[in-house]
This record gives structure tokens, sequence and C-alpha cells, in this order.
């Protein structure tokens, strides 16, 4: 009797052994903290969410449409991307906070809010600091560009690189704007960013931060006198029904910032890892083209539209920059000297 009971036990021990050596499969492993173990992925799907404040019109929606079609196509349905578009899921700021916390996985807004979580992106916000498209993608695609995307570390974002929102435009209903005389006393909307208020109060202006769901409603009743953004949201926002002109002053380029959160991604399998980077690659090519082509269309478009264009020439372009160097001396110390230094550096 002894001898069948420590035959029963040694087979219960052994059959217990083989079912605890086969239940575990691939990424269905976790980490201490939850996460899937980053190995090559095994079956194991993710979903990345992502919203922007744009229509779904916009270059930035096209932008991560080929994201989503480059990512799903590459996983082979391991990733499913969801794009929620129009502000549906909150503002700039909103979405930050957001992917910070988990509670969405990606955004991508523009440079100033993201100032907001830390001061180093404001030295992208520098008055005519680019001098034309293809120093901004080889500072942004470099050393400095890194630098300052690796920041977003520090608050649980990984950031995956830029596109392009475009050189952001001066519109009003006033003047057509060619000097900086011109400006004064402009009551312009801008983003909630020292910077830029700082520029246009060097300028003369009147800087007015606003939500922009506010604007439009400003400017037709004539709260606003103008606002500036780059041509494709002037466009897209139909900002040419209330004001009379436009102005392309391209005082700032405007990168967005391709951000996901930093648990999620770290946390991917390594192949899937790398057809993140892959979609975002693809995707930031795609980007700057649908970018040129756009503003090309949007300038012949507006000439069907109430709208007046003003082009700058170039010595009226480096009036507005002389006027506005001051600008650089007093947020140096905010932005980090030796940052401004090395992008003064990086743009010679």
């Amino acid at each position: 009797m002894k001898k069948a009971v420590f035959s029963a036990l040694l087979l219960a021990l052994s059959v217990g052994t083989m079912v605890g050596c086969s239940s575990s499969t691939g990424t269905e492993q976790s980490n201490s903290d939850g996460g899937a173990t980053p190995e090559n992925s095994n079956g194991e799907s993710y979903t990345i969410s992502v919203a922007h404040v744009l229509s779904e019109t916009h270059s930035l929606h096209k932008t991560w449409q080929k994201f989503k079609e480059v990512v799903e196509a590459d996983s082979g349905g391991k990733l499913k991307v969801e794009i929620y578009a129009n502000g549906e899921k909150g503002s700039d700021r909103e979405l930050i906070e957001s992917v910070q916390v988990g509670t969405l996985t990606a955004t991508a807004p523009s440079t100033a809010p993201v100032a907001g979580f830390d001061p180093a992106f404001s030295v992208f916000d520098l008055p005519f600091l680019f001098k034309d498209r293809e120093t901004a993608y080889r500072v942004l695609d470099g050393e400095v560009g890194k630098e300052v995307l690796s920041k977003l570390d520090n608050i649980g974002i990984k950031g995956l690189g830029y596109w392009e929102n475009g050189y952001r435009n001066l519109t009003n209903n006033k003047i057509p704007v060619k000097t900086p005389a011109d400006v004064k006393s402009l009551k312009i909307r801008t983003m909630e960013n020292p910077m830029h208020a700082a520029t246009w109060e060097l300028l003369g202006g009147n800087p007015t931060p606003m939500a922009w769901a506010d604007v439009y409603v400003s400017l037709q009743q004539g709260a606003l006198d103008g606002q500036e953004n780059p041509l494709s949201i002037i466009y897209d926002q139909k900002i040419y029904e209330v004001n009379k002109y436009v102005s392309l002053t391209g005082h700032v380029y405007s990168p967005f910032v391709v951000m996901i959160n930093k648990k999620f991604y770290d946390e991917l399998p390594e192949d899937l890892k790398a057809i993140v980077d892959k979609g975002f690659e693809e995707a930031k090519n795609e980007n700057r083209k649908l970018v040129v082509e756009e503003e090309n269309k949007i300038k012949s478009d507006l000439a069907n539209t109430p709208m007046e264009v003003i082009e700058l020439t170039a010595d009226e372009k480096k009036a507005f920059q002389e006027f506005t160097k001051p600008v650089y001396d007093q947020f140096a110390d905010e932005i980090g000297k030796d940052l401004v230094d090395k992008m003064l550096k990086a743009i010679e």
C-alpha cells in the first residue's frame, strides 16, 4: 500500500512539473510590473490609441494614417492603431498628459505646448531660427533634435522624432503686414507660450493667449485682430473667412513632437518596437512631402478666397529677424544657454 501511494505521489509531481513548464508562451509572460517581456512576439496583439486636435483633412491626420498603414501591415495585425481627430480626446496639453499617464498611447503636438513640460522645447520657438526647411530637417534629425527629444524620458514619454507642421504666418484684419512697424497695436492670438508673447510684444503687438476653440468667433466679432499659424491650419480652420490678410512671415518653423507612452514602448517585443520605429520614419518622409505640397496648394487656393496673401521679400524678412534678436538673449537662461549655443552652431 505504501509503495502504491508513493508511486501515485511521484506521478502527480511529474505531471505538475510538465504542466508548469508548458504554461507560458512568449509575450504572454509578464515582468514584475505587469509589462510584456521584450522579446519576439508570438501572437500577442497591442492597440496604439492616437489623438490630435486637427481635422481629418489636415496633413497631420494623413501622416498618422500612413503610420497606421505601415504598422498594421508590417506587424500582420499584431499592432492595431486607432486615430481620434478634431480634439475629441482633448487639447494638446490634455493629450500630452494622457500619453504621460497611459490613458492614450501616442500624440504629436507642436513644440509650444510641450515646452510647458520641459523648457528645452522652447528652443524651436525662437523667432526666425531656421532659414529653410533643409536646415530644419538637418537639425531636427541630428544631435540637437535628439538631445531635446530625450528630455521626454523624464516625464514617462518616449520621443519618436519630429514631423512637420510648417512655418507659422500672421493673419489679421487691419493691415497687410510687411514691416515690424505694421504689427504695432495688433491684438494677436497666441498660444500660451511666453516666447511667442515676448516676440509680438517686442514688435509692438498686443499678444492675447486664448484657447483655439474661441479664436474663430473672437476674430469674427473683433475681439482679436489676428492670429498666427501654419498655412495648413489657417486654411483648414477657415481663417480666411474672418481675416483679410495673411503675411507669409514664416516667423517660427513649427515641428510636431511625435511621442508615445514610454512604458508601452519599452515593453513592446523587440520586433514590434522596430515596426513602430519604421512606421514613424516612413510617416515622417510622407509628412514632409505632404506639407510642402499642401502649402503650395493652399497658396493657390487662397487666391479664390477674400484673403489677400502678402509675400515678404528677403530684405523684409531680415528686418523682422534683426528686430526680434533680443528674444534670444531674453530666454537663453530659461531654455538653457548651452542648448541655445548648440542650436545656433547647428544652423550655421
